[in-house]
């Protein structure tokens, strides 16, 4: 029995999430140039890092269960809406030549992460 996942990634286009557009009302010559190259050694390892996601994705998850409204529905979307924004990051941080304003002007998206198992027969 082999375990694997499934990124899934979808464009979200209801507009729901705006707090990236917020970093337009800061002065141009702060975000109209490029992520520096110290930045992007710092974060590029940790939002690569399947362990670090892990690790994360299991405190945040303590966190929010802390609210007695909580529910798996509602973190599973939240966990989507994260990992979107954590993909146009990176993207964004691979290019040399990109910042703040090139990462506003990515499409944004949902990652839903599916588990499944499958079972091989011979």
């Amino acid at each position: 029995m082999e375990k694997f996942s499934l990124w899934v990634c979808v464009p979200i286009n209801n507009g729901s999430i705006s707090n990236v557009d917020s970093w337009l009302f800061l002065p141009v010559s702060l975000i109209g140039q490029p992520f520096s190259q110290k930045t992007r050694d710092h974060f590029l390892p940790l939002l690569t890092s399947s362990k670090w996601w892990a690790e994360t994705q299991t405190g945040l998850k303590e966190i929010f269960q802390l609210d007695n409204d909580f529910k798996d529905r509602m973190w599973a979307k939240q966990l989507a809406v994260l990992k979107g924004q954590a993909f146009n990051v990176v993207e964004t941080l691979k290019s040399p030549d990109q910042g703040p304003l090139e990462l506003t002007r990515r499409t944004r998206v949902h990652i839903w992460v599916l588990m499944s198992t499958h079972l091989y027969t011979i």
